[in-house]
């Protein structure tokens, strides 16, 4: 006669499973950390040991020279491209930030999305766009980023993932009026 499950007889059976369980549980907990890691440090950048606010700003200026060398008709559609990858490293930054914050401390420097929202709002405004807005989009966006002008300091008080992103974006939209106002004296 077989013995019941919760008989003695299958204790070693039912640690085996709970054990197989907790390591997958493990490894899918180790797989979703990378995942998460990946994501908001715009592909490892953000891992680099020096400037990697820079280093996820430079990720943003190669996605956005991508895709004026690859989509010829994106200059039509510009401001929409912008505001997309604006919302889309917002939506990651704000809904990532809480675990990555809980692994490695408040607004953790491997955190980049929010830069690449801050980058591509700076460039929003641009009608025509060219490789030196991109350029200038670059030093203009770590300019304020760093300086972080009123109210950035400010926003970045603000709780989780919200505080680690609207800086950033706050930066993003004085590069944006920058970029603006220099588009308009020069044309």
């Amino acid at each position: 006669m077989r013995p019941d499950p919760g008989e003695d007889g299958d204790d070693t059976a039912r640690e085996r499973r709970a054990g197989a369980r907790g390591a997958a549980g493990e490894q899918g907990s180790r797989a979703g950390r990378t995942l998460r890691l990946l994501l908001v440090s715009c592909g490892g950048l953000g891992l680099l040991p020096l400037a990697p606010g820079t280093w996820g700003t430079l990720g943003a200026a190669a996605m956005a020279a991508a895709l004026l060398a690859l989509w010829p008709g994106v200059a039509s559609v510009w401001p929409e491209t912008c505001a997309a990858f604006v919302l889309g490293a917002s939506v990651l930054t704000v809904a990532l930030t809480p675990a990555v914050e809980r692994e490695s401390g408040k607004d953790p420097q491997v955190i980049v999305s929010d830069e690449v929202a801050g980058y591509f709002a700076t460039l929003v405004l641009v009608a025509q766009p060219g490789f030196a807005h991109l350029a200038a989009a670059f030093f203009v966006f770590r300019l304020f980023d760093i300086v972080k002008p009123w109210p950035g300091r400010a926003l970045e008080r603000l709780p989780g993932g919200w505080g680690v992103l609207l800086d950033d974006v706050m930066a993003g939209v004085y590069g944006a009026l920058v970029l603006y106002g220099v588009d308009l004296v020069t044309r």
